[in-house]
């Protein structure tokens, strides 16, 4: 029977082996045929995007290059028309009087067709006909050879004027009369030859490869400017895919306003080089990717897989064995896995002796808080021996009829009584009370030279918040702002509701504090919780005291602002919650007071 749970057992292990490997080759060869297939979608997509960038790009180009074109086109239409309305020219053409046209040629056509040439200095030669079409007027260079076309009604532009080596354009401007004594009708012409330079340095630039080319065709289907190479523009635009196919992309497109066609020709084999060179590098960069995918799944079986199976039957174990610490054998991120196991068993084995350690301070420290609370009811004999001494002295000084003394010794007796109350909060109204017992022992000390002003609304007398916090602050104002000053001073406090906030003001007219030294008391302030309970020395460690004990009770509900002026005095504002519950709020001796 043992031998057959044996045998059954190994062959258990064998399956899952075999199982467990087959599953790995299963996902190679599931992530081999994902990549093969994502390189080949890849190609078809990049194909495609390439295509059509490229192609994008290229209409982009030659729709710029249309564009200046037709704006330049615009211009010198622009000066036709300008000539074509010019009354001067228009009164030239229609007189009779040679001396009067001798005049008009010299004062008024030439130099308005200079002016003219020097706009624009690709215009070669501007000539001026009459209706009957002799010349009567030039300027640049004349060409008996180039007659102007007469029979348009309408502004046109020519095709190629090749005059010896030289290639022009030219502009046929039929003019008419324009002047009311004159009989309406065509008075004559003018023609404008222009270097055909002006276009061609339109196109330069503009060439998406440098092996493609701009031609532009007159309305004779002559090629008039071209650049870059010679492509077949002869090809009849059917299809932009038809076109792409045959090895070209063809774009084409009319000036406006002329007979004129402007083609790009781009040959496709530089779209292809390119895709080409990508389909390469994607091709090598899955290839070793593939194998290195492949080295890691040859290599993740022995430095992972094998150790986690280790660690899974050292934790098996462990349960029956606590003091059993796994072996290490690799240096590598395993091997520094079951260091870290082995240290943390270690910890659990300290912090389990640590927790016993533990729970037998615990129980000796409540042993010492029960002495400690024992020893602080204890030590609350001497107010209370205090607060009766100065009942005593109130009533001998009643008996001996001394008003003052029995007045500053009622005034000390409540604030004692006040101080050892077993609770750590009080109502507004208490501490208005506790303020003006504090106000009338000042007084007395100092022979009224300071005055301490309080100003508290109705209707947060019932409001309570933690004791000993508005008087230190009064006594902080009394010793620190006014005292130093040794000159009569005031301290004011204000208790209300503001913006649905019980808002508490105190504010003297002493010393002040300069700059730095507010500063440096804001920076304690937001460090309260690094600053130690100190005793009041200066305006910074007093009232942090005070502020860590509004944090610690009304955390961010707080807010607490001081604001000071070298020589004019110190204010204090604070706001905390309205309605706050105090039940449970137990006083400690020696936290709060």
């Amino acid at each position: 029977m043992r031998n057959v749970k044996s045998k059954f057992k190994t062959l258990l292990d064998c399956l899952g082996k075999i199982r467990f490997l087959t599953m790995y080759y299963w996902i190679l060869a599931i992530t081999i045929l994902l990549f093969v297939g994502s390189l080949s979608v890849t190609n078809v997509i990049a194909k495609k995007g390439v295509k059509r960038e490229y192609q994008e790009y290229n209409e982009s180009l030659f729709k710029q290059a249309q564009a200046e074109m037709e704006r330049s086109i615009q211009e010198l239409i622009q000066i036709a028309y300008n000539i074509m309305s010019d009354r001067e020219v228009n009164t030239y053409l229609n007189t009779k009087s040679l001396s009067e046209r001798s005049r008009l040629l010299e004062e008024v056509i030439r130099p308005e067709f200079s002016s003219i040439q020097a706009i624009k200095s690709s215009i070669e030669t501007i000539s001026l006909y009459d209706a009957d079409g002799k010349l009567v007027a030039n300027t640049g260079t004349f060409y008996k050879d180039v007659i102007p076309e007469t029979t348009e009604d309408a502004i046109t532009f020519s095709s190629l004027i090749q005059i010896g080596t030289k290639r022009y354009f030219g502009i046929s401007i039929p003019l008419y009369n324009i002047n009311k004594t004159q009989i309406k009708g065509r008075c004559g012409e003018c023609f404008i030859l222009i270097n055909m330079l002006y276009l061609d340095e339109m196109l330069e630039g503009r060439l998406p490869t440098s092996d493609s080319s701009f031609v532009l065709k007159g309305g004779d289907n002559q090629v008039m400017v071209q650049r870059g190479l010679a492509a077949d523009t002869s090809i009849n635009i059917s299809g932009e895919n038809e076109e792409f196919d045959r090895g070209w992309s063809i774009y084409q497109g009319e000036i406006k306003k002329t007979s004129w066609d402007l083609i790009l020709s781009v040959p496709n084999h530089t779209l292809y080089q390119n895709l080409n060179y990508m389909q390469r590098i994607n091709g090598i960069t899955y290839i070793i990717i593939g194998l290195l995918l492949l080295l890691f799944f040859v290599v993740i079986y022995a430095s992972i897989l094998r150790p986690i199976r280790e660690q899974t039957l050292f934790m098996n174990y462990y349960a029956k064995n606590r003091k059993s610490r796994m072996e290490v054998k690799s240096h590598n991120e395993m091997g520094l896995l079951a260091e870290n196991l082995n240290a943390m068993l270690d910890d659990i084995d300290m912090l389990t002796e640590e927790n016993l350690k533990s729970k037998e301070q615990v129980l000796e420290a409540n042993y010492q808080k029960k002495q400690s609370e024992l020893l602080a009811y204890r030590n609350q004999i001497n107010p209370h021996f205090m607060h009766n001494t100065f009942e005593c002295i109130r009533g001998m000084a009643l008996l001996y009829e001394v008003p003052d003394i029995a007045e500053i010794s009622e005034a000390l007796s409540r604030f004692f009584s006040y101080n050892v109350r077993g609770k750590g909060y009080a109502t507004i109204r208490e501490i208005a009370d506790h303020i003006h017992d504090y106000a009338s022992i000042i007084g007395y000390r100092f022979m009224n030279k300071y005055t301490i002003s309080i100003e508290i609304e109705e209707d947060v007398m019932e409001q309570c918040m933690p004791k000993m916090i508005i008087q230190p602050l009064v006594e902080n104002a009394v010793f620190h702002g006014l005292e130093p000053k040794e000159e009569s001073g005031t301290v004011g406090v204000f208790v209300g509701k503001e913006k649905e906030r019980l808002a508490i003001r105190v504010w003297d007219s002493g010393c002040g504090m300069d700059e730095k030294e507010l500063e440096t008391l804001k920076n304690k302030l937001k460090e309260f919780d690094r600053t130690s309970l100190l005793p009041m020395q200066k305006h910074g460690i007093g009232m942090v005291n005070i502020y860590r004990r509004l944090r610690l009770f009304y955390a961010d509900q707080l807010e607490f602002n001081v604001t000071s002026k070298k020589g004019e005095g110190t204010r204090i504002d604070i706001f905390v919650p309205l309605d706050r519950k105090m039940e449970g709020e137990e006083h400690v001796p020696g936290i709060l007071d």
